[in-house]
C-alpha cells in the first residue's frame, strides 16, 4: 500500500509531470512541425531545425526542474533554521527559560539530523505529512501571536 500511495505521489509531482510534457511536445514538435511555416518559410522543415527546437525544449525542462529542487532545498534549510532558532525572547520570562529553550533547540537539532539520516530523510519538511507541524508550532506560537 505505501508503494501505491509513493507511486501516486510521484506521478503527480512536478519530477514525472514536466519531463513527460517535455516528452510529449518533443514528439509534437517532430511529426507536426514540418507543416508550420508559408510556402516561402518554412523552418521546421530541415530535421536540424526541429532537433535544435526539441534540444531547446528539454534545456528549459531541466532548468526549470534544477530551480525547482533549489527552491525547494532553501525552503527545507530556511524551515529548519527556523524550528532549531526556536522563540528569541527577551522578556524576563523567555531570560528564566533560557536554559530549557537551549536544552529544546538541542533536541530539535538531534531530532532534525535523525530525520535527515531517516529513510524518508531526502524529502523536504514541507513534503511530510501534516502531523510535523503539531510538533513545531507549540514552539513558533509566541512568535506568531505578536
Amino acid at each position: 500500500m505505501k508503494f501505491f500511495k509513493a507511486l501516486g505521489r510521484f506521478l503527480i509531482s512536478i519530477w514525472f509531470i514536466l519531463p513527460l510534457v517535455t516528452l510529449i511536445l518533443s514528439i509534437c514538435v517532430w511529426y507536426f512541425s514540418p507543416y508550420i511555416g508559408t510556402d516561402a518559410f518554412r523552418p521546421f522543415d530541415d530535421p536540424f531545425g526541429r532537433w535544435i527546437f526539441i534540444a531547446v525544449l528539454w534545456v528549459l525542462c531541466l532548468v526549470t526542474l534544477l530551480i525547482v529542487w533549489i527552491v525547494r532545498r532553501h525552503d527545507a534549510k530556511q524551515i529548519e533554521d527556523d524550528i532549531v532558532k526556536g522563540v528569541e525572547d527577551k522578556t524576563p520570562q523567555a531570560e528564566v527559560a533560557s536554559e530549557e529553550m537551549g536544552e529544546l533547540r538541542d533536541k530539535m537539532r538531534s531530532a532534525l539530523t535523525k530525520l535527515k539520516k531517516s529513510k524518508g530523510g531526502r524529502r523536504s519538511l514541507y513534503e511530510l505529512p501534516l502531523a510535523w507541524p503539531t510538533l513545531v508550532l507549540p514552539y513558533q506560537l509566541p512568535s506568531l501571536l505578536r
